[in-house]
């Protein structure tokens, strides 16, 4: 199993890579060469790269962003009753941040640079959450295996090399992911505190990584009440991915049960063939409820390393105003706000 599969991040979204080189040239045509959806910076001068890294960086850590609340009493939900103390619904409230895409969280500095080489430029980010590739001929490659060792880069590759470019968007995609897996660390140990949690169910995390690809999402939201995914794409087009087990379909149906639910709703709740939305309320069925049919949506069954899971993907997101114009796109971004191709 490779690194990205060890756990399913509770969030994600494309950040910007920096390209240090004191070559325009080699700028140009490399940064043009990484994945089109890849926002890059590009900068000649390490020490201008360095000011604007350290300016703009954030600690993406979920407890230097307030998702840290007293805890709250939750009915009858154990995905957040053992939360205890971190508001789910914080998550997701990251993709109206249009700056989240302007987000440093991989540095790729040439070593021989005339006004400042790359590992001193290394050496002033290893305080921070940003990762590090150094790009290092062949000649310096004691220095560089050292500067590994020493854990002042993350990665290094040879410059000159048939497959340095490969090397290079591979070693993107696993570093990215570092940067979002130790920001959501807090997250996920406390999801699997007390009972498995699809966060690291190799099935389910095999499943989810193959859907993101053929939907080409490229960025996602864990949420609660019900449990699930927001997931978007380039263009900021929402689907709400609903999962949950059939314990968590229990409980959906005793609530709606004490709350004198119908008995149809009731009955289909239990044949696990739909599962519900209710986001009029609080997630779960409340008394009074009429239009309860247009609350359930057809659910595949999924089966995980650690449990069996139901899920639907909707495109209705309501109540997390997903609408044309509120969520800032990737693409607009690009075409508009980034910098440095």
């Amino acid at each position: 199993m490779s690194k990205e599969q060890l756990d399913c991040l509770p969030f994600r979204y494309p950040t910007t890579v920096f390209l240090i080189d004191d070559s325009a040239d080699f700028l140009y045509n490399f940064s043009f060469q990484l994945d089109e959806d890849q926002p890059v910076r590009t900068f000649t001068s390490p020490h201008k790269a360095l000011e604007v890294l350290l300016e703009e960086r954030v600690d993406p850590r979920l407890e230097r962003r307030n998702f840290v609340l007293e805890h709250k009493q939750h009915y009858g939900h154990p995905t957040l009753e053992h939360v205890i103390g971190l508001d789910l619904s914080a998550i997701y409230l990251q993709m109206y941040r249009q700056k989240r895409f302007a987000e440093p969280s991989v540095v790729i500095v040439d070593y021989q640079m005339e006004e400042m080489n790359g590992l001193d430029v290394c050496r002033r980010l290893v305080d921070t959450p940003i990762k590090r590739i150094l790009l290092t001929g062949q000649a310096d490659a004691t220095t560089a295996v050292t500067a590994f060792n020493d854990g002042l880069i993350d990665r290094f590759v040879y410059k000159n090399l048939p497959n340095t470019l490969e090397l290079i968007n591979s070693y993107i995609r696993e570093l990215e992911y570092q940067y979002f897996r130790d920001a959501s660390s807090i997250l996920i140990r406390a999801l699997s505190a007390e009972t498995p949690s699809l966060l690291q169910d190799a099935g389910f995390i095999e499943f989810f990584r193959g859907y993101r690809r053929q939907h080409q999402i490229c960025e996602h939201y864990l949420v609660a009440n019900p449990s699930g995914f927001l997931m978007l794409d380039r263009h900021a087009r929402a689907r709400l991915m609903l999962v949950m087990t059939e314990e968590e379909l229990d409980i959906q149906r005793r609530v709606a049960s004490d709350e004198g639910a119908p008995m149809e709703l009731l009955d289909a709740l239990r044949d696990g063939d739909r599962l519900p939305f209710f986001h009029a309320g609080d997630g779960f069925y409340r008394q009074g409820l009429v239009d309860w049919e247009a609350a359930l949506h057809p659910a595949r069954r999924l089966r995980g390393e650690t449990n069996n899971y139901l899920y639907a993907v909707l495109d209705d997101t309501t109540p997390y105003n997903t609408a044309a114009g509120t969520v800032p796109s990737l693409v607009d971004y690009l075409d508009h706000d980034a910098n440095g191709r």
